[in-house]
């Protein structure tokens, strides 16, 4: 059962991350205060060319891909909040692959891609 302390921090715009790999798992309160929207498709799942476009011209972007990514998990906590937190799933870039799955809230089933400029929400699979 959800908490009440919990309840409250979900009712803020929130990103959830992990402390071992600082990369967005899910977001609260986009569309409506307390909804939860998971990602189910990562920025593993874009190729090369648009993770480029995404980090534009971060310095910490190589050929190799982000230092930031190469590093051990265990160092990667100094990526900077806005590298956690973004794109995020009200934004609109038509080359992003990300997917977001509501879990809770009236769009509970529906998902958010973000390559969707007119950010509609399909169906997606039901969590019971």
């Amino acid at each position: 059962m959800i908490t009440e302390e919990l309840e409250k921090l979900l009712n803020n715009k929130t990103v959830i991350c992990s402390m071992d790999d600082p990369v967005a798992l899910a977001y609260t309160s986009l569309y409506e205060e307390g909804d939860v929207w998971i990602k189910t498709v990562s920025c593993k799942d874009c190729p090369k060319e648009s993770q480029r476009k995404c980090c534009g011209t971060c310095p910490m972007l190589s050929e190799m891909g982000c230092y930031f990514h190469l590093m051990k998990p265990n160092n990667g906590t100094q990526k900077p909040f806005g590298c956690i937190a973004h794109p995020h799933p009200t934004g609109a870039r038509s080359y992003c692959q990300l997917e977001f799955l509501c879990i809770k809230g009236t769009n509970i089933g529906k998902v958010r891609c973000v390559k969707d400029k007119r950010g509609v929400l399909k169906d997606g699979t039901r969590i019971h």
